[in-house]
């Protein structure tokens, strides 16, 4: 893990801006979220019945399927700088940002890791009204199924064999903050790290 140590710390804040959603509207959070988007985004949604991809393509914010307030749970609107995140929790929706800043060397550091996304065949055939650039896949006797991000020609190796997609996701870690009065009680703790926070980065194509 040290290997891929460098001094980067992050920085997350709650947003004071609010989503209002009503009986009538259905996307009132992806109508906030376009609104934020930036050159580069790729967003990922949970619902209650599955995941939702989405990318941003000439300057608009493109999903793979319909948006469902009703059944939102969560999403992660990111790219290599910065990451957004709206959260469903019991008070309502919350927003938070998270933007990477500098650190101190000897005090923070991060690291990344990929992580393979479910599907490694194309759908056969392809569902209607998938939009242009997204690909839906299969996962092997799973039964598992997404539209990606990608077009065909994208992921396709040969015949129906695809490359996997990565998920790239940077963990941020610190030196123990514990004063003095706790040090008895967590002896042998001093100078050791803890991750405090993750984020999203984006997807790769090539993963086995």
């Amino acid at each position: 893990m040290m290997k891929n140590k460098s001094k980067q710390k992050l920085n997350q804040k709650e947003l004071p801006e609010t989503i209002e959603l009503t009986e009538q509207s259905s996307e009132q959070i992806l109508k906030f979220l376009s609104g934020k988007k930036q050159d580069g985004d790729i967003l990922l949604a949970y619902f209650q019945d599955g995941v939702l991809w989405g990318k941003v393509i000439d300057d608009k914010l493109i999903c793979s399927t319909k948006f469902n307030d009703k059944a939102f749970l969560r999403a992660h609107l990111f790219n290599e700088t910065r990451e957004l995140r709206v959260i469903q929790t019991p008070d309502g929706l919350k927003i938070f940002e998270s933007i990477e800043q500098d650190g101190d060397e000897e005090e923070n550091f991060s690291f990344d890791r990929n992580y393979l996304l479910w599907g490694d065949k194309l759908a056969n055939p392809q569902p209607e009204g998938c939009p242009e650039g997204f690909t839906w896949v299969d996962m092997g006797q799973r039964g598992i199924r997404q539209c990606l991000p990608f077009s065909e020609s994208e992921l396709v190796e040969k015949d129906e064999e695809i490359h996997r997609v990565n998920l790239k996701v940077r963990y941020y870690a610190n030196a123990s903050q514990r004063g003095e009065d706790e040090a008895n009680r967590y002896k042998g703790d001093e100078g050791n790290y803890h991750i405090y926070a993750r984020r999203l980065l984006g997807l790769s194509i090539g993963g086995k």
